[in-house]
């Protein structure tokens, strides 16, 4: 990669950053909306709230109940919600039932990117009448204006990955010689999940089906790239990982994937809590044994030798240390607030895995011209050694003629 093309990624990472960074604070409104419990029944109190249907190009409705107790430290409270997702044409109705267990405080009741919903009733009971002191909810919605945005960028983003496919794949057909390119065939399946990805399929036709496709291109997308990232460097190491690492990407896809598709479309309910939280803890696992193996690649002579000589390997380490600061502000983020942050999520999933993506074809697509280099370290050391072996061999011969000359 030249300086030039260095240069138009380093200004695209900043401009993404920057419109991160000014959409922040302003991408989303949370209003608050006292509720009036309903005390009729002894055992449990009634809450109910109808949200109206939201505008165009909105992308995400979250709410949470919110309430506090007389006593100090609170009880236990039981917790029964269902929302009614109303959609007057064809007279549908979904319904998302919860049931939990918490003290007084602050819980998601419900989460969804699908809005073609008329309207939507919350009902909540909740035990222990006598011991509610207030109770609201909380409705956090995604501005109209920075759907907009989004919009107009996701065209923008896809079209020029279409174009970069095409350009590409030409390349690719017309200069490929008989030997296989791992790295570019990976690098054009990544692209043409950009372009998917970054479709607003939603916009075009407001129906289940493509709020589904987004959600689930969403969750695939930006772990892909990484495990493709992740499997660049263990081949250009030590590829007797690579079994472990297509096993544990594909856990981790599958969890992503599963996870979006829970948030946005609602597919799973209470009966997913178990799956979750086992696929949460093979996520943690992940990122652990990532780190590790990192460390373990630094740390060794032999690879960090590999390392110095490899300018394609430094790109890819370089990469992944920008997908881990990535990865661990988002679990930051969302630890700091409930209901995260819509931009940084497009930023996330879909910005910073195209510009990764456009990356490897820049790197990549050369290999058609250059022929390919081999990155594995062991065969580097080995041709070493058979060169050493070699010279040692030349000198012994050399020996023996002076010896049976004297």
């Amino acid at each position: 990669m030249n300086i030039f093309s260095s240069m138009i990624f380093a200004f695209s990472f900043i401009i993404c950053a920057i419109f991160l960074f000014a959409n922040f604070d302003s991408c989303h409104s949370i209003e608050t909306f006292s509720a009036i419990p309903d005390f009729s029944s002894s055992t449990a109190a009634s809450l109910i709230y109808t949200i109206p249907k939201v505008p165009k190009h909105h992308i995400r409705t979250s709410i949470f109940l919110d309430f506090t107790a007389n006593n100090y430290p609170s009880p236990n409270f039981a917790i029964d919600s269902t929302v009614h997702c109303e959609q007057l044409y064809g007279n549908e109705t979904v319904s998302h039932h919860k049931t939990f267990q918490g003290r007084a405080g602050s819980y998601k009741i419900f989460s969804t990117d699908f809005t073609s919903y008329e309207f939507l009733t919350v009902q909540v009971l909740i035990s222990n009448t006598s011991l509610i002191q207030d109770a609201n909810f909380q409705v956090i919605q995604s501005s109209p204006e920075f759907g907009k945005t989004i919009f107009i960028i996701r065209i923008f983003v896809s079209i020029c990955c279409i174009l970069v496919f095409l350009t590409s794949c030409f390349s690719f057909l017309l200069f490929s010689q008989n030997e296989q390119k791992y790295e570019i065939v990976i690098s054009l399946c990544a692209l043409m999940l950009a372009v998917f990805t970054n479709l607003p399929f939603p916009y075009f036709n407001n129906n289940f089906s493509s709020y589904f496709i987004n959600c689930l291109l969403k969750g695939v997308f930006p772990e892909v790239i990484f495990a493709a990232l992740l499997l660049f460097i263990t081949i250009s190491t030590d590829r007797y990982f690579v079994l472990f690492v297509v096993i544990v990407s594909f856990l981790q896809i599958l969890y992503e994937a599963v996870s979006e598709l829970s948030k946005g479309c609602l597919i799973f309910g209470n009966d997913s809590f178990i799956f979750g939280s086992v696929m949460s803890f093979f996520s943690v696992l992940y990122k652990i044994s990532i780190l590790i193996y990192l460390f373990y690649i630094i740390t060794r002579p032999i690879y960090f030798r590999n390392i110095k000589e490899n300018k394609l390997l430094q790109i890819y380490l370089f990469l992944m240390i920008l997908e881990l600061i990535i990865m661990f502000s988002k679990c930051v983020i969302s630890l700091s607030t409930s209901y995260g942050n819509i931009a940084f999520d497009f930023f996330e999933q879909h910005l910073f895995p195209t510009i990764i993506t456009l990356i490897f074809i820049e790197i990549h697509l050369p290999l058609l011209f250059k022929g390919r280099k081999s990155m594995n370290t062991m065969e580097i050391v080995g041709e070493t050694e058979d060169i050493q072996l070699s010279i040692d061999d030349e000198s012994s011969s050399e020996n023996q003629d002076e010896q049976s000359n004297l």
